[in-house]
């Protein structure tokens, strides 16, 4: 398969601005409850790859994209834009460097995107350089990175332009799981089998399993859920470890406490760990964090909802971004440690 992937690794540094600039477009296809899924035959389920796995080496990797951010065994690579830092990395790796994206997608089967918010992928994706300007008439852009539910509809708006198959795909995992192939990949769009099949072989490169969780536009709400419980945690961690300090205890004995109970959550120990190491490289920097906490936040004003709790854990992560958005999102510690 000639597939193609534009731009670099969504590790922030390719952003054109705050995703809280975008416009609040609605969203087209409105997600299918699981019940009315299970009745029209079309209940999620989760798709297993075979047990090969093969380890992918990308500068900045997270998914969450991030990147992320690979946002990884391709047949053919090619990114737009000049030979300095990840773009030389890319080439390293046997990528192939083009002047602008609508180069890199020419005659592409499949076109991924994979940056850090929803500007940066317009941007290489539309205009007389954009890579919808070189793709095949039959190409599928499969969109897999983490840009909220306005960007994600200003994609569809933008391919449905261009007559071309848009999928909405971003994944769960952070850079050790993407360098390892073994991310979950959030897949929405058309339920055709044979979009599916195009887009097998990519997702199995990137992924441990794919889940197809309804029409375009679903793939990025559950990854916002994920994310939202995702910071929870990470921030419940980091004021926990906080607390303990301030409160003359060792953090550890929290760890011991919940041991072999249903709390004993391996995403506690291991940022648990990282704060006590004070261990702050990134597997998943802040800032993204912070960014992802504002998609959520979008997330919750469009359909209504109050969420007191996670509005608190956005501003926090803002706040500790300004410091410390380059190290792990677990050094929102700092924001609470004792003075």
């Amino acid at each position: 398969m000639d597939e193609k992937i534009i731009g670099r690794p969504e590790d922030g540094r390719g952003a054109r601005g705050p995703e809280s600039d975008l416009p609040k477009l609605p969203v087209h296809e409105p997600l299918i409850p699981a019940r009315d899924m299970r009745d029209a035959g079309q209940h999620p389920a989760p798709e297993e790859r075979p047990e090969k796995r093969v380890k992918r080496e990308f500068p900045e990797v997270h998914a969450h994209d991030p990147g992320r951010d690979a946002d990884q065994d391709r047949e053919d690579h090619s990114s737009g834009g000049d030979a300095d830092g990840d773009g030389q990395a890319l080439a390293d790796a046997g990528g192939e460097l083009l002047a602008t994206p609508a180069e890199a997608a020419q005659g592409a089967e499949v076109i991924v995107s994979m940056l850090s918010d929803s500007d940066a992928v317009l941007d290489s994706m539309n205009g007389g350089s954009g890579a919808l300007e070189g793709a095949r008439a039959d190409a599928i852009w499969a969109q897999m990175g983490t840009i909220g539910e306005a960007g994600a509809a200003r994609c569809a708006e933008l391919a449905g332009e261009h007559g071309i198959t848009f999928v909405d795909a971003p994944v769960l995992g952070t850079r050790e799981p993407a360098q390892d192939g073994e991310l979950v990949v959030l897949g929405s769009g058309p339920d055709r089998e044979e979009v599916r099949e195009r887009l097998r072989p990519i997702f199995q490169a990137v992924a441990a399993r794919t889940m197809w969780v309804g029409p375009a536009g679903a793939g990025t709400r559950l990854k916002l859920v994920a994310n939202s419980w995702v910071l929870t945690v990470a921030e419940g961690a980091a004021e926990a470890a906080a607390l303990a300090e301030g409160l003359g205890l060792d953090p550890r004995l929290l760890l011991e406490a919940v041991e072999g109970g249903p709390l004993d959550l391996p995403y506690l120990r291991s940022k648990s760990e990282a704060i006590l190491a004070r261990d702050f490289e990134p597997s998943f920097r802040l800032a993204l964090a912070a960014k992802d906490a504002g998609l959520v936040q979008q997330a919750a004003e469009l359909h209504g909802l109050d969420l007191p709790l996670f509005d608190a854990i956005a501003a926090r992560m803002r706040e500790g971004a300004h410091e410390h958005g380059g190290e792990d999102l677990i050094a929102t510690y700092w924001k609470s440690a004792p003075r």
